[in-house]
């Protein structure tokens, strides 16, 4: 509102317009997707609240434009693939050249460092990406740390990093 952006549809959780670009505006197969963490909803957004637990403090929640079902966003419903497709770090240097199918890295933080900001891009964003420490507990809720998390490190800690079904 204070930057007089117009929507259609947010009282719905289906958006249909944005400041007068409306969906099927850009093709027969555009429209409006909503993206929370860099994972495009299987919802309408308005399921996404605080009081459901799908939504917490820190999440980054995103609209984007498609002219194809998503799949120029990286959204593509006939991919299941799972693998990240870019891995950033705000402190510290791989071991080597990030790579879609390489699994295990090292990473070296400055001496002094003992926080980290991870920054993961799942290959399709129907998947999505999850940051665990010490131990892989996808099962766990609230066991991840959000991309917009300071992860207090130590030598030794190992990070795991998910992509998947939100299940």
């Amino acid at each position: 509102e204070s930057k007089h952006y117009t929507v259609t549809g947010a009282e719905s959780g289906y958006i249909t317009e944005i400041n007068g670009l409306s969906e099927y505006d850009g093709g027969s197969q555009s429209g409006w997707n909503g993206f929370i963490n860099d994972w495009c909803a299987t919802e309408g957004l308005s399921a996404f609240t605080i009081q459901s637990r799908k939504l917490q403090n820190g999440d980054e929640i995103t609209m984007r434009y498609s002219c194809s079902w998503g799949a120029d966003l990286g959204s593509d419903w006939s991919s299941n693939d799972t693998r990240l497709n870019e891995l950033s770090f705000n402190h510290g240097e791989l071991n080597q050249t990030f790579s879609k199918d390489t699994k295990e890295y090292t990473l070296t933080l400055p001496k002094d460092e003992n926080q980290i900001m991870v920054t993961p891009h799942a290959i399709n964003k129907n998947f999505q990406v999850r940051v665990f420490k010490n131990q892989y507990t996808p099962e766990q809720n609230g066991a991840e740390y959000k991309r917009s998390s300071s992860i207090p490190v130590a030598d030794g800690d190992c990070l795991y990093i998910g992509v998947g079904n939100p299940t």
